[in-house]
């Protein structure tokens, strides 16, 4: 160090020495800021428990605001209601403690009281805030729930050449309108508390009722047909008991107590979720006239699926059969668009191509014995009294031999009577139709129909476009995590595209079994 600085360095040191022996307040003074300025730079963690001052329970997302210069921002409770935060040292620090549909809290802490503790404080519920929990306080083991369902399908199917805008009609034509009643009892058998793991379903009134209409624009006597049918029958499942377990990240269902028929092997096999059953809510709580997306419910994700919107709303709190509900309505819309169809019922639109089938086949058993069977009677009876037989004119003995058989024993049967020659037209008639009912030849004819049914519905699509839209309501339990009462409207409109010549070919040729 050169000499001029040891000079003035010692000076100083002694000027400080003088003064701190002189005046030591001076010197406390010093050394007690400089403590301070290092005590400051340093950190302390503050711990929060939020709770419900009238349930008790954590509160998720409440929030926690420090008021002072350079404070962080506000952090959220976890859902267990805790919440960890690092602030800058100090003796004391204020806070706001915010939680939508409570009141604010308002605390100073001492933060040199007692540095690690984990602070606890409860918030009270603002009573004139209009919230709901609509997820009750979770399942426990053993709880039972009943639940209602209503599902209304209505589609118009119409089946022609919709390139060619001359075209006056659809070459088929299909109205339904299908109900679907449920009433279910569900046991908890085990959960999580969130979210069950196993529960037994027992499902008590379970039916379908389908109203159709289904009109055919036939080249055969430029007639349509009209078929109008109602018809009913009770569900896969219905009077049966289900055990669904939660296994592996899967849910698996199997049949109590009977074995399962093919059709419900098939229904089991089909992936399923908890979904089916309960909806999921919003988990905070909601007000009346607040919406959310139910969008994942209408196959957005789907291949074809475009334009879909599915909004739930909460409308109003009331009761259902006795008990604390809110009411919740739907309405949403849906657009469907493929060109590429397969023609399988793998699709999103099962439902709708096995009513459809369901119906055409109904259908097929009425056209059978009102129209096809005639003509076989006309057209025996007549062979008879003109003495041919038109049955060599057509490709009958190759597409369905055991009918041809038939027929010809009773040509053969009707030939061999001795007084056939003295028979009137009208006889002859009548001998035949008794023989035609003796040897069921209707049964003949919807066996073939059956075999061969509702392929020009699903066969060789180019396009199938459906516009839909959704709406219903929703009875959602204020007490239990559950869905009381479920209604859901889907209205469609859907339009297939096919070759006209094909499909009018298909159609003459389902029904040409006599002339070919």
């Amino acid at each position: 160090m050169p000499s001029w600085a040891k000079i003035l360095s010692t000076a100083i040191l002694c000027v400080l020495i003088t003064v701190g022996v002189a005046n030591p307040k001076v010197f406390d003074f010093i050394t007690s800021n400089s403590d301070q300025v290092i005590e400051e730079s340093k950190t302390v963690e503050v711990k929060f428990n939020i709770y419900s001052k009238d349930t008790n329970d954590p509160l998720e997302r409440a929030e926690v605001q420090f008021i002072f210069d350079g404070a962080p921002a506000p952090r959220f409770t976890n859902s267990d209601g805790y919440v960890r935060i690092e602030i800058p040292n100090r003796n004391d620090v204020d806070v706001v403690i915010k939680k939508e549909g409570f009141y604010d809290l308002n605390r100073t802490i001492n933060l040199k009281a007692d540095p690690n503790r984990t602070i606890t404080y409860l918030l009270e519920r603002d009573k004139n805030y209009s919230s709901y929990n609509l997820n009750g306080d979770g399942f426990n083991n053993g709880m039972m729930i009943k639940k209602s369902s209503f599902q209304k399908l209505k589609l118009s199917l119409s089946v022609g050449n919709l390139r060619d805008s001359s075209a006056a009609k659809p070459f088929s034509k299909f109205i339904m309108d299908k109900l679907s009643n449920e009433e279910s009892e569900y046991e908890i058998v085990e959960s999580n508390k969130e979210n069950p793991l196993e529960l037994v379903e027992k499902i008590g009134v379970s039916t379908n009722s389908v109203l159709g209409e289904m009109k055919v624009v036939m080249d055969r006597d430029n007639r349509t047909y009209t078929y109008d049918s109602a018809l009913a029958e009770d569900e896969t499942f219905a009077h049966s008991s289900l055990l669904y377990k939660y296994r592996d990240g899967k849910w698996n269902r199997s049949i109590i107590g009977r074995q399962p028929t093919n059709v419900q092997i098939s229904e089991l096999s089909e992936p399923w979720d908890l979904s089916n059953l309960f909806l999921e809510y919003p988990k905070n709580p909601l007000k009346l006239g607040q919406s959310w997306n139910l969008d994942h419910l209408l196959w957005s994700s789907a291949k074809g699926i475009s334009d879909t919107s599915l909004q739930a709303t909460l409308e109003e709190i009331t009761e259902y059969e006795g008990q604390p509900a809110a009411l919740i309505s739907l309405k949403g819309n849906m657009s469907y668009s493929d060109t590429d169809q397969t023609g399988d019922d793998s699709n999103n639109f099962s439902l709708a191509s096995r009513v459809i089938k369901l119906l055409a086949m109904q259908f097929y058993s009425d056209y059978a014995r009102d129209y096809v069977l005639n003509d076989i009677k006309e057209t025996i009876a007549n062979d008879l009294y003109n003495d041919k037989f038109s049955l060599n004119d057509n490709s009958m003995k190759e597409k369905n031999p055991d009918l041809y058989n038939t027929l010809v024993r009773i040509y053969q049967e009707v030939l061999d009577d001795p007084s056939l020659s003295n028979y009137s037209l009208s006889t002859i008639k009548e001998i035949v139709n008794e023989k035609i009912d003796r040897y069921s030849i209707l049964t003949f004819l919807i066996k073939i129909l059956e075999d061969s049914s509702g392929s020009h519905i699903n066969n060789n699509r180019e396009t199938l476009k459906i516009e839909a839209t959704v709406s219903g309501k929703i009875y959602r339990s204020l007490e239990k995590p559950i869905d009381l009462y479920q209604e859901v409207n889907f209205v469609g409109e859907a339009i297939q595209d096919s070759d006209p010549v094909k499909l009018k070919g298909e159609i003459v040729d389902r029904f040409s079994i006599v002339r070919g």
